[in-house]
C-alpha cells in the first residue's frame, strides 16, 4: 500500500556539535520499500562528502553512517 513518506537527516552545529534540527531531503509517495531505497540513496549522497559528519549527526547504531530518518505522513484522501 502506498503512503507519503518524508526522508530527513539530523543536522548538528559544526562548531558545538549540538543538535540543530532536521533537514528535509525528499518527500515521496510510494511503498515502505521505496522509502527505504530513497533513504539509502540520500545517505549515499551525504556520504559522498568527506566531511559530512561536520553538518550531519552520526547514526546511534552505526556511527560511520549519518542519521537519516523516514517519517510516514497521515494524508487524508489518499
Amino acid at each position: 500500500m502506498k503512503k507519503v513518506y518524508q526522508i530527513k537527516a539530523e543536522i548538528i552545529d559544526p562548531y558545538r556539535g549540538m543538535y540543530v534540527g532536521t533537514d528535509l531531503l525528499r518527500t515521496i509517495y510510494g511503498t515502505k520499500e521505496d522509502a527505504h531505497k530513497v533513504a539509502e540513496e540520500e545517505m549515499d549522497k551525504i556520504l559522498a562528502r568527506g566531511d559530512w559528519w561536520m553538518d550531519h549527526a552520526r547514526n546511534d547504531v552505526r556511527p560511520e553512517l549519518p542519521k537519516v530518518m523516514i517519517e510516514k505522513l497521515e494524508v487524508e484522501g489518499l
